[in-house]
This record gives C-alpha cells, structure tokens and sequence, in this order.
C-alpha cells in the first residue's frame, strides 16, 4: 500500500520516527544540541533524520509491505537512510520537519514552534503500521529541475502586482503622517502661521492609504480566487505524485 505524506521544514532537514521510540525526557534533552541527540538516536534505530539542502516542502511516498515502483523516467533514487529493525512501538510512524519533533508531534513541546504539527499541520503526517519492529528504506529523488511556463497564472502576476502597489501606497501614507503631524502639532504648540498651511495634503494622503488597503485586499482576493482554480488544485495534485522521497517499509522485520 502507498501512503503520501506531505511535509515542511524551516531547518533543512526531516525526520521520520515514533513517538512511543524516544525516551520519556526526549523532549527535554531536544532543548539541548538537537542535532546530537537525533543522531545518537538514529544509531540506535529509533529516529531517522537527514538534511533536505534547502527550507520549503517536501513530499514522501511510502510503501508498506509493497514493492517500490521504477523511477519516473529523467529521475534518480539514492538511499540516504537504510534500518534492518526500526523501533515503531505504537504503530505511529511520523514524518516532519525536524524542528517538530517530539514526544507528542501534533501539540509540541519548548523545543518545538509553538503548537506543534497541530498549529502547521502542512509540515508533517503520519502512517498507522502495526506495532513492533519493521525495516525501513528512504531513498531521494532527484529529478531534473524544469521550467514550467503554463504554471504562470495571470491571477496570480495581478494578485503579486496588486500587493505590491498596496504596501507601498500604504508605506507612503504612512512616511507622509510621520513626517508631518509632529510638526502640525508643534506650530498648533507654538501659534505659528503656518499650521494653516498644507492642510491638503492629508485628504491626499488618506485617500492613498485607503488606496492602498483596497488594493491589498483586492491582491488576496486574486489569490483566493487562483487558489480555487482548477489549474491550482490540478497542479497540487501533479505536485502530490511526484515524490521528494520514497520509503520502503517492511513489516515484522526478521533479526
């Protein structure tokens, strides 16, 4: 069977593990060198961890009991972590960014971003295995890097444009009422004559904010809209069939 896992990380690396693995203070010792205690971990076949080269998203198919199918053509497989008896005592077998690793994903803990995998639920999943101790295979896929002109959606160049007239009317507007009202008050202060002068200047400058906020609202409406589209949900399916990582899972391993 094929399971597909989405997830994110904001370290440049992911992990896959079972709570019920790791030690009772894990989430304590995680608040002090990380990174070493993950590794110390992975030796002992309890944690598996590895860098991505980059933040952002990244997609896992993982097969259970099923044999993995031929690389898409173009595309290479490497094997960067290999287990003959990976612990997996609840059955829970999570994959996430390695920064939400914990005793308990999905509420987090102190060495978590706040809320865990239950606040970000894009950054990470789960796959129910029976309980006990299974060989575990992840591979990397490498595929060509491609250039995809149909993916630019007019939607989305006018929801970028509006956003980006939005924030700087708004940072004009408000550069403009910095600068000037302390000065107002000070001639009010003072009695000067020319506390009369230049009054218009501020129906300008709050019908450009409001100018401003329209257009933002207007950018996230676009977006809104584009993300509905069928070419959105058309191109996160495409996304979700072309794995970053495959996982070959054996149940019951024999050792």
């Amino acid at each position: 069977m094929r399971y597909i896992i989405e997830t994110g990380c904001d370290s440049a690396t992911l992990c896959a593990f079972d709570p019920a693995a790791l030690p009772q203070d894990a989430d304590e010792r995680l608040l002090d060198d990380a990174q070493g205690h993950m590794e110390t971990w992975q030796a002992e076949d309890r944690f598996c961890v590895g860098p991505t080269g980059g933040d952002g998203s990244y997609v896992f198919h993982v097969y259970v009991n099923a044999p993995l199918p031929e690389p898409e053509p173009g595309t290479t497989r490497t094997l960067e972590a290999g287990f003959e008896r990976f612990r997996c005592p609840s059955g829970t077998l999570w994959f996430c960014g390695a920064e939400y690793a914990a005793r308990d994903p999905v509420a987090g803990s102190k060495a978590t971003p706040r809320g865990g995998l239950g606040r970000y639920p894009a950054q990470g999943g789960s796959v129910s295995l029976p309980p006990g101790e299974h060989a575990l295979s992840v591979y990397r896929v490498q595929r060509p890097e491609e250039i995809d002109d149909s993916t630019i959606d007019l939607q989305v160049a006018a929801s970028m444009l509006l956003w980006l007239a939005g924030g700087l009317a708004i940072a004009v507007a408000v550069f403009v009422l910095v600068v000037t009202v302390p000065g107002k008050l000070f001639q009010w202060a003072i009695g000067s004559a020319l506390f009369n002068e230049g009054w218009h200047v501020y129906p300008i400058t709050l019908g450009l904010f409001v100018a401003g906020v329209a257009a933002i609202a207007a950018g996230r409406w676009f977006d809104s809209r584009h993300r509905r589209s069928a070419r959105a949900v058309a191109a996160v399916a495409r996304r979700r069939e072309q794995a970053d990582y495959v996982v070959s899972v054996t149940l019951g391993a024999r050792g």
